[in-house]
């Protein structure tokens, strides 16, 4: 009977073919320009993982591992095929926008909701607002999701068991914001933590991962609830703000100086999350004219998570804003045990 390869074998075997094909036709193109494009066409191979895929570009020209690209034939520069030479196109630099309708006019933005772990006193204390003004834009600014089974974070085991019941209580909050606010749109931004359930189907599951029925949009059923999603590689642009979750522009450092950073980061009026603690910054510019605000929410979950306990730092808190002539007239609201506070900047 003839032995089977083993399927790590195979897809490395199938890895180095697809490696190969690429090498002789853009024998110059830079590793990693190369890696990039097949991560493009073919997102499982090398565990999905843009570096193992530069690894095993690298290992075939013989410039990584044991073999010398100078001394072995074998890995010797691969022939120029002939013709033009057209390197790969580096990815598109183009910012994604999903633009708010210009009608739209009063927000009522959230973030960091962490189901099950939501503050109801804070979702509470948005409704009545968002309810008194009659918002009808409103923005789930990512980590709707808390996902402790899905992330980096060790967990209690016993979590295992709870996923679908997790799953199932954000949904019913998606349920419960539509019955409150039937002709509202609803927009829901991708967080890092509600990444974490792509990036497990990526690692752990990828014969699911290219199934429109596992993803996210699906578990949750954001259709049947009127919710538009939004990727974490898009912004939202409503009137003069961007608005973005933030977990890919700010990491680290004190967090009652982090809006400071972001603002000057990206010199741009801001709405993000991400940080947990509710902050306002306005640049000037030369002549002491506001030239730019960024604003970081408070969370609307409990303040401190599972694998950090102690020693943090947060604010609960929302934001209501209304676009006159074209501008933003925002209030980052702070609840600060059960008392409306306005972030002053």
């Amino acid at each position: 009977m003839k032995k089977k390869s083993h399927p790590n074998k195979i897809e490395a075997e199938y890895l180095e073919r697809i490696v190969t094909e690429y090498l002789i036709k853009f024998p110059d193109a830079p590793s990693q320009t190369i890696a990039k494009a097949i991560h493009k066409e073919h997102p499982l191979l090398g565990n999905g993982v843009v570096d193992n895929i530069r690894g095993a570009i690298r290992t075939r020209r013989g410039s990584h591992g044991p073999q010398s690209r100078i001394s072995n034939p074998k890995y010797k520069k691969f022939p120029n095929p002939g013709g033009a030479y057209v390197p790969f196109p580096e990815e598109s630099q183009e910012i994604t926008l999903y633009k708010v309708p210009t009608g739209n006019t009063k927000l009522g933005y959230i973030s960091d909701v962490h189901v099950p772990h939501q503050c109801n006193q804070t979702l509470d204390m948005a409704y009545n607002d968002w309810t008194k003004r009659g918002v009808d834009t409103i923005i789930i600014n990512g980590d709707l999701l808390d996902n402790p089974t899905f992330g980096k974070h060790p967990f209690d085991p016993s979590w295992n068991s709870k996923t679908k019941e997790w799953m199932d209580r954000a949904e019913y909050f998606l349920e419960n914001l539509r019955d409150n606010f039937p002709n509202a749109l609803i927009l829901f931004t991708e967080g890092n933590h509600d990444f974490w359930y792509k990036r497990h189907l990526w690692t752990q599951a990828k014969n699911l991962i290219t199934d429109p029925y596992y993803s996210l949009e699906e578990r949750l059923h954001l259709m049947d609830y009127k919710v538009k999603f939004i990727p974490q590689t898009e912004l939202v642009h409503m009137a003069d703000y961007f608005i973005f979750h933030g977990h890919m522009h700010i990491k680290g450092g004190q967090l009652d100086t982090a809006v400071k950073r972001l603002a000057r980061l990206l010199n741009s009026n801001c709405m993000i999350g991400h940080i947990h603690y509710a902050s306002s910054f306005t640049e000037y510019d030369i002549l002491q004219r506001p030239a730019f605000t960024c604003h970081i929410s408070g969370c609307a979950s409990t303040v401190f998570p599972a694998y950090k306990p102690f020693g943090g730092k947060a604010r609960k808190g929302y934001i209501n804003s209304t676009v006159v002539d074209g501008k933003h007239q925002v209030e980052n609201i702070w609840n600060d045990n059960g008392t409306r506070k306005i972030i002053t900047i």
